[in-house]
């Protein structure tokens, strides 16, 4: 076994955690005695090391401390312990009594297994209802394309003085145009994310 606590954090795609703030939280409840050393994180461009680089060098540190379970698979609990300690804050039951060291065998890892097992299975469970619900309702769902509003009961309403930009910029972009200069041309109306989200929403590819 290695020496020293590493952590382990991970900020999901399309979120935008406080790095600080998520460290400084497991600082507080980490009850050890171990100072962590060093850092592996996955979802913020500053830290060059996520969880592919932590699993390789599991095996030169004592102990791993996890903040939660988002970014983590079981195959990913069973390799760190393996190696070393393993401990996940917001899966222990009582702060107070955080349980450090962890074996395959040890009802701990198989109840931090359960626990992963759950989330997945709620997360699939919320995933899919939101999917259907999306089926079952005709009311537009997530950002409105340019060029759009929503009307009283959520349906998309084409706005009549935006439309022919609107046709503008998917004429240059079915022709190649980059979306750059699309969206230079626009004068400041357009943003890139906008000038994408209206392509989707048509359902346009560039030929």
């Amino acid at each position: 076994m290695g020496e020293g606590t590493v952590a382990y954090l991970h900020c999901p795609p399309n979120k935008e955690y406080d790095f600080d703030l998520m460290l400084e939280l497991l600082t507080i409840v980490d009850l050890s005695d171990s100072p962590i050393t060093e850092v592996y994180a996955d979802g913020w461009t500053s830290i060059p090391n996520g969880l592919t680089e932590l699993l390789a060098d599991a095996d030169k540190y004592e102990r791993i401390i996890l903040l939660s379970f988002e970014g983590i698979e079981e195959a990913d609990l069973r390799n760190m312990v393996a190696k070393c300690e393993l401990t996940c804050i917001l899966a222990a039951h009582d702060w107070d009594e955080v349980p450090w060291a962890t074996k395959p065998s040890d009802s701990w890892f198989k109840e931090m297994c359960v626990t992963l097992r759950a989330k997945q299975y709620y997360d699939n469970l919320r995933s899919m209802k939101i999917k259907a619900g999306m089926k079952k309702t005709d009311k537009h769902v997530g950002q409105v394309p340019f060029g759009h509003r929503r009307d009283e009961e959520g349906k998309l309403q084409e706005i009549p003085e935006l439309m022919a930009m609107a046709k503008k910029v998917k004429e240059h972009y079915v022709a190649g145009v980059p979306v750059s200069d699309i969206v230079r041309a626009s004068g400041g109306t357009l943003t890139v994310r906008q000038v994408y989200g209206l392509m989707e929403h048509w359902g346009v590819k560039r030929g």
